[in-house]
């Protein structure tokens, strides 16, 4: 991956060109990175470990076993076309690293299935904070009453 990757810190655009190049260097790239996420993530928890409730957005949580049985996960799902639309709005969207990307993740069928909670992702802004903020309130709720 060298050829790729001239100098640092690593611009984006070099990993978009080394995984559409290969997609064994996405593997390789995430060799790298998936510890960092762990510890940065170990690091997170225990500075909020006080906290009533703590939020994470970590893409491929389940792919890579950062979930525990005690957590609470919710899935927000999305149109397709809308995905892609915000996506094609980036400004390093490539297509290719997009399919690369996806072939990593585990099926919607089953993230949905070990959801405790799904949020449509269709909505306005000001209804999607309306539905995570009930669900929130439902957590809290539930947990002070067990």
């Amino acid at each position: 991956m060298p050829e790729f990757v001239n100098k640092f810190p690593i611009k984006k655009k070099q990993l978009i060109k080394a995984i559409s190049a290969n997609k064994n260097n996405l593997n390789k790239i995430a060799s790298v990175v998936h510890p960092l996420v762990r510890d940065k993530m170990r690091v997170f928890l225990k500075k909020n470990q006080n906290e009533d409730m703590v939020i994470l957005d970590i893409p491929l949580l389940i792919e890579n076993k950062l979930n525990k049985k005690k957590d609470i996960l919710i899935y927000v799902k999305s149109d397709k076309k809308k995905i892609i639309r915000r996506l094609k709005k980036r400004p390093n969207f490539n297509e290719k690293v997009l399919r690369r990307l996806k072939e990593n993740q585990s099926l919607i069928s089953k993230k949905k299935r070990l959801a405790d909670y799904i949020v449509d992702n269709n909505d306005s802004i000001k209804v999607m904070k309306k539905k995570i903020r009930f669900i929130k309130n439902k957590i809290l709720h539930e947990r002070n009453n067990t």
